[in-house]
């Protein structure tokens, strides 16, 4: 009886272990947090941002477990993650009348966003969060890009 219960409990304690061995192989990879700044401009805000005035866009580029960064096989290049970016412009300017709602969501669905940091596009409509300052002068993008583009 005891040699019973004794290979019971080995058996338990093998597939235990067995059990915990697996599982963390399992588990995903552990992804390494980055983040990279960007600047882009000053330059002229054109037909979109008024003809006359002048756009300074800055931002942050993350890659983490939630939104990771790869190489895109076809490409190249590095594709992934989550990207916020304010952009303002000059002082004493501000945007078209035909723009957009000061205070409020950027409504331009049938457009693109591009990626200030490495040139990734999302249809606006995937764009996470955005809104234009209460001021009509500056606004801010929150993106996550998908892996595989």
């Amino acid at each position: 009886m005891r040699r019973r219960s004794s290979s019971i409990t080995l058996t338990l304690i093998a597939l235990a272990t067995l059990g915990a061995f697996s599982s963390s192989a399992l588990a995903k990879e552990h992804v390494e947090p980055t983040k990279a700044h960007f600047t882009e401009g000053p330059e002229g805000g054109g037909e979109y941002f008024g003809e006359e005035n002048t756009l300074t866009c800055h931002g942050v580029h993350i890659t983490n477990a939630k939104h990771p960064g790869g190489v895109n096989p076809k490409n190249g290049r590095m594709v992934g993650g989550e990207e916020v970016t304010h952009c303002k412009l000059a002082k004493g300017e501000t945007f078209p009348a035909r723009w957009q709602t000061p205070g409020q969501p950027i409504n331009i669905d049938g457009n693109f966003w591009v990626s200030g940091y490495d040139g990734q596009g999302v249809p606006f409509s995937d764009v996470v969060y955005s809104k234009v300052s209460a001021h009509d002068d500056a606004f801010v993008v929150k993106v996550f890009y998908p892996l595989e583009p």
